[in-house]
């Protein structure tokens, strides 16, 4: 162990830093993407984007093998670790390097077949076909090398060192969008846009091996897998892979309907409605990722009065948080496009990210019932989603093209929330006017009051055509709300918690009881919300 791992009284604090890390590594990547994507459009031309992140999609289909044998790995470092089982610690980093290897060669195989055999069906031009092939074989060399060193991420992971991990992740960004713009300023296409990328990803992989053999210096020599560790590791990735294959089908599928009914060029107005809808659910995403251990905890203890009280309580301030910014994209979508995106990408972008209007209050009970244990409501929720969602875009793209791609996401997500807010509540035993007084109380009008206000500022935004000014403005609106939101809305009592938690003191804690093996899964923002559900199994 290096000398900086910390201590285990420093667990809460600990905890706390891995996942500001992890944020700060997942904003420097959406400030990037947000950042280079007109640049891209502007200066090759919609139809090349569209391919270079239609290749990008299809090896983003792969992160679910990802996420599903990712997680186990994290799991069992930090279990085997704690426990000094040194060669079954070995056997689970062998077997997953294995898998990762595995996917790297299949990956590869099925982008080079796609390159030369599906561009038709994905409606890519005749006289773009030879750029197309030459970006997905780049993209499947690129596969080749980056799946397995996958896994020193992961070990990092294990070992509580996301500080690490994220620092790595940040040069990555800055060299690859360095590299890009050059690439871009040169005049060069999608094959060297996407080999910067992939070739920047392998090259910090690279230093993740070398600080995973730092830190864990055991992992190197070893025997073989035993078929125990296998098995173990085949049954906790295999329930991860069903729960992610929702999140496959519901928004990278997505892309490849859009292309086959839109075209390949359509791809790059799908691309902008997503980097604003994707706001929202990282948000999301980081608001909840400390829930599943409390529950956790709450549950094995019986607890079920502060099990509802998390469930109200959390959901306030995730919707607090999620739900000012939401408004805000809503309200400036057209001065947002008008300034940075295609005009035919403002209503993808609305319909695409008016959805978290109400799924802002779904994550809290999802972490709640995966800590109690209560999967198959999450596997149904999941399955129904992603079955509707299909169905939906499908029949609504071919008349309406992008829109109806993402209305078929929002319509399955409205039309899912209060059955799984309803079946939710009876599980955790919430009534729903307390829920209601105590979670949409004052959020919502708040967010009522705020969309006016940006609705009345939109139009001299728009046609300011001056996207700094526009997002500056959303963000100082939701600013505003947040402090009066704290000002108003947050008791004495939990502004200390908020502080306590921040500056690591350590009174009056109780995840100060969260063992090693729950702090060894901290959500990873690359992981989808259905994967982190599933990190108490």
């Amino acid at each position: 162990m290096s000398e900086d791992t910390p201590a285990p009284a420093s667990r809460r604090l600990l905890l706390v830093r891995n996942t500001a890390w992890n944020q700060a590594a997942q904003l420097v990547r959406m400030l990037s993407q947000f950042i280079l994507l007109p640049f891209i459009v502007n200066r090759i031309g919609a139809t090349e984007a569209g391919i270079y992140f239609l290749a990008l999609s299809f090896t983003a289909y792969f992160g679910i093998l990802d996420s599903s044998f990712s997680q186990p790995l994290i799991k069992f470092i930090a279990e085997y670790r704690a426990t000094g089982e040194d060669d079954k610690l070995r056997a689970s980093v062998r077997a997953v390097f294995r898998v990762f290897t595995g996917v790297g060669v299949v990956a590869a195989m099925l982008l080079g077949a796609a390159g030369i055999w599906a561009l038709g069906i994905l409606e890519v031009p005749q006289d773009q076909t030879s750029l197309a092939r030459a970006t997905f074989a780049v993209a499947a060399i690129a596969s080749l090398a980056t799946w397995p060193m996958t896994t020193y991420d992961n070990i990092l992971r294990g070992i509580q060192r996301f500080d690490l991990v994220s620092k790595v992740s940040i040069v990555v960004t800055a060299v690859a969008f360095t590299g890009q713009l050059i690439a871009i300023a040169s005049g060069l296409g999608p094959p060297v846009l996407i080999g910067i990328t992939l070739a920047s990803v392998a090259a910090g992989m690279s230093v993740s091996r070398y600080l995973a053999r730092r830190e864990l210096p055991q992992i190197r020599s070893g025997p073989g897998t035993p078929r125990s560790i296998s098995k173990r590791l085949a049954g906790f990735a295999g329930t991860l892979f069903l729960i992610g294959l929702t999140d496959l089908v519901i928004y990278q599928v997505d892309r490849t309907v859009v292309s086959v009914t839109a075209g390949v060029a359509a791809v790059t107005i799908y691309e902008f409605a997503a980097r604003f809808h994707k706001v929202p659910r990282d948000l999301h995403a980081i608001a909840v990722s400390a829930g599943m251990p409390a529950a956790s905890e709450l549950d094995a203890a019986g607890d079920r009065e502060r099990l509802a009280k998390l469930m109200s309580d959390g959901t306030r301030f995730t919707v607090a948080l999620v739900l000012p910014v939401t408004i805000a994209i809503l309200a400036l979508g057209r001065a947002l496009t008008s300034s940075y995106a295609p005009p035919e990408a403002w209503a993808p972008l609305v319909i695409f990210t008016s959805y978290w209007v109400l799924n802002a209050n779904t994550g809290i009970p999802s972490v709640i019932l995966a800590g109690m244990g209560r999967l198959k409501v999450l596997l149904v929720y999941a399955y129904a989603v992603a079955a509707l969602n299909l169905i939906l875009s499908i029949l609504l793209a071919r008349r309406y093209g992008v829109s109806g791609v993402v209305a078929g996401t929002t319509i399955s997500y409205a039309l899912a929330f209060p059955v799984f807010l309803a079946i939710s509540m009876r599980v955790i035993g919430v009534r729903f006017f307390e829920f209601a007084k105590r979670a949409w109380w004052p959020a919502y009008p708040m967010a009522a009051v705020l969309g006016g206000v940006l609705l009345l500022a939109a139009g001299p935004l728009a046609r300011s055509g001056n996207f700094v000014l526009t997002a500056g403005s959303g963000a100082m609106a939701v600013g505003i709300y947040l402090a009066v939101f704290w000002a108003f809305a947050v008791t004495k009592d939990e502004r200390k918690d908020f502080t306590d938690a921040l500056t690591g003191k350590r009174q009056a804690l109780p995840s100060e009881s969260l063992t090693e093996e729950e702090i060894a899964v901290v959500p990873d923002s690359r992981v989808t919300p259905h994967t982190k559900e599933m990190e108490s199994e």
